[in-house]
């Protein structure tokens, strides 16, 4: 289906745009349309604002077993808007972004192109097989699994774990593009890593734009938040370089903006946190009821399409809450707590078990002056020395100079945002500020210095979304403080070029590298010929057994949607332990016994009592397997799948 020369993927990829302007536009617009909005904000916050009331209904018709309802949904506002269609009008905005500011543009499509560079070939059909690129497969082919189960069923049933329900994990997104597949009937590969990907692209731009707009910021500003939105990235090369290692890229710990795509999740939630900001902007100045019930729900749904990104905008509200209170403006409370009510309702049913967080102390920093590329070992081992003397005054220094490495190397030219005067940062209202830079704080601490009780070490997604923040208080500073530095300022917009664009044109160019010597992950024809058998030779639901060394796997998850089948276990070693999915190890014991035990009743009992239906093995091995309990059903070179009798 993603054959890029395919009529069927270009004709797939028009109607997708058709559902976009009815399941996205529509519903966002017909609550929008009475608010005097110039045409960039009105059509971006109306497709925004359209994704998150289609997650809401994704969950409510979800939980309600009536997904049927979805129809009803799109009919009720198709309706709506038409009855009210003779009073839209678009007013053309004074300062339009797009058609003259050539700066904007030309920074948009090197930024779509570059960020598309990623997930654009994920799921090409090639002679060899079903070919993945670049180089983020095995969480590529959960969310393609995840997304698929949402079109089945909701809640979703792990993709490696049939039928244990996903918990410990946010998916909204998934949600949305799976509904938008059900209703529209639109292919699984393409909409997941084509055609929402391109969209997203573009309204990372547009919210970025919008919130510029909204609130009256100099296009300059505007075009500096667009280049540190698409180009934001480390600096390791640069340190690398010193090192006198040359100007080596292989080494990145940070995913800079290139990768943005790759996640689906966080994709939706920083384009939502952009148009979160612009509705409590709206807000703040309009002080209309809707506009605050609009904020709430938008900033409310972040926690389900990136938990990270949802606990950054509830503490960005507990700080503006605060500065409420203090102010004795009691009447602004009220949609910060329907936004905490809505986040509970969709963190809670999922993620109940999640845990907290635990004190990690300055790893990060001791692991990154540990890094062997880097060549800082020495200092490392001298600061675990004066520790075992325990002198910690001599040790010190050396967690210092982790921090002091750490922040600028890792996070690169957006560092500069650090630096404000009174008049760049009266540019945006008190209330942004507050709001941004009490969650910014408060949750790149967390980020620093604790580590999860489920997911450890991934409450580094916490500082992965200070690249967005950072890139508002950079673009500030280059709009409203470098001006002021004469002469000067050329040498700084230079050093933040070149230092910025290296990184993300390294990361596009290997991509499309990547793709020109077909590196990447592939599932061979031969495998595609048993998934197919699958699929149209056993009857619905049958269950798959994988062999033991499959079902650890990560990548195996796809034999879920490319068979139209459940399966017992896949991902034992990655997701399923991530997620902590309960009885998984036993479910793998299972397996092995089934696998090597020579008693045919133990195996002939295990099967029975979990209704396993088939064995999806690699081998070409044509002998029988423990004797007449499984009939053998198909062969090739690379794949035996068995039948249990």
């Amino acid at each position: 289906m993603a054959a890029f020369l395919d009529l069927q993927f270009w004709a797939f990829f028009l109607w997708f745009w058709v559902a976009v302007f009815i399941a996205f536009f529509i519903p966002g617009n017909t609550l929008l349309r009475k608010f005097k909005l110039e045409t960039l904000p009105q059509i971006t916050l109306s497709v925004c604002l359209g994704i998150v009331l289609w997650a809401l209904q994704g969950y409510l018709f979800g939980y309600l077993n009536l997904r049927i309802l979805s129809y009803g949904y799109l009919a009720l506002f198709l309706i709506w808007w038409f009855s009210g269609v003779r009073n839209f009008r678009l007013k053309i905005p004074s300062w339009p972004p797009l058609k003259f500011n050539r700066t904007a543009l030309f920074i948009i499509f090197v930024g779509v192109v570059f960020q598309l560079s990623a997930v654009w070939f994920i799921g090409r059909y090639t002679e060899n097989g079903l070919y993945f690129c670049c180089r983020g497969v095995p969480d590529d082919i959960f969310h393609l699994s995840l997304t698929y189960e949402l079109t089945q069923r909701f809640p979703p049933d792990e993709p490696g774990m049939y039928p244990v329900p996903v918990k410990n994990y946010h998916y909204a997104a998934n949600l949305v593009m799976a509904d938008t597949i059900r209703v529209f009937k639109l292919p699984l590969m393409p909409t997941v890593y084509q055609y929402f990907p391109f969209l997203l692209s573009l309204l990372l731009a547009f919210t970025a734009l919008s919130f510029a707009r909204l609130l009256n910021l100099s296009p300059r500003f505007a075009n500096w938040l667009l280049f540190f939105l698409y180009f934001h990235g480390d600096i390791i090369y640069l340190l690398l370089f010193l090192r006198g290692k040359g100007l080596d890229f292989s080494v990145t710990i940070f995913d800079d903006a290139t990768k943005l795509l790759a996640g689906p999740t966080r994709s939706f939630s920083i384009v939502l946190l952009f148009t979160g900001l612009s509705f409590l902007f709206l807000w703040l100045k309009g002080k209309k009821a809707v506009l605050g019930i609009i904020s709430s729900l938008v900033f409310g749904s972040l926690i389900g399409f990136k938990v990270y990104t949802g606990i950054f905008a509830l503490t960005g509200l507990g700080f503006l809450g605060l500065y409420f209170l203090f102010k004795k403006n009691w009447r602004r409370l009220w949609p910060l707590f329907l936004a905490v009510f809505l986040s509970l309702v969709i963190y809670l049913p999922v993620n109940a078990g999640a845990g907290g967080i635990s004190f990690n102390g300055l790893y990060r920093f001791e692991n990154f002056l540990a890094q062997p590329a880097f060549g800082l070992q020495n200092l490392e081992l001298a600061r675990l020395n004066f520790l075992n003397q325990g002198n910690y005054l001599r040790a010190f220094p050396y967690e210092l100079l982790g921090a002091i490495l750490y922040f600028p190397v890792l996070f690169g030219t957006v560092l500069i945002g650090i630096f404000q005067t009174r008049k760049s940062l009266s540019a945006i209202p008190a209330e942004i500020n507050i709001f941004l830079i009490g969650a910014a704080f408060v949750t790149g601490t967390v980020g620093l210095f604790f580590v999860q009780d489920v997911g450890g070490l991934n409450s580094v997604q916490f500082l992965l979304n200070l690249y967005f923040i950072f890139a508002i208080f950079a673009a500030l500073f280059c709009a409203y403080v470098l001006p002021n530095l004469g002469r000067r300022k050329w040498a700084i917009v230079f050093l933040l070029i070149a230092f910025t664009l290296p990184r993300p044109v390294h990361e596009a160019l290997e991509n499309f590298l990547f793709v020109s010597r077909h590196q990447g992950y592939t599932i061979s024809s031969q495998e595609l010929a048993g998934l197919n058998f699958l699929k149209k030779n056993t009857p619905a639901q049958s269950l798959i057994l994988l062999s033991p060394e499959l079902a650890k796997q990560e990548n195996l998850m796809y034999v879920s949607f490319l068979t139209n089948r459940p399966v017992y276990l896949a991902g034992y070693i990655g997701v399923l332990s991530d997620h902590q999915a309960f009885g998984a190890a036993k479910r793998l014991l299972i397996d092995q016994e089934i696998f090597t035990s020579s008693d045919a009743n133990l195996v002939s009992r295990l099967l029975t009592t979990n209704r396993i239906n088939y064995l999806y093995l690699f081998d070409n091995k044509s002998s029988s397997f423990k004797g007449n309990l499984f009939t053998q059903e198909f062969i090739n070179n690379k794949v035996r799948i068995l039948k249990v009798n």
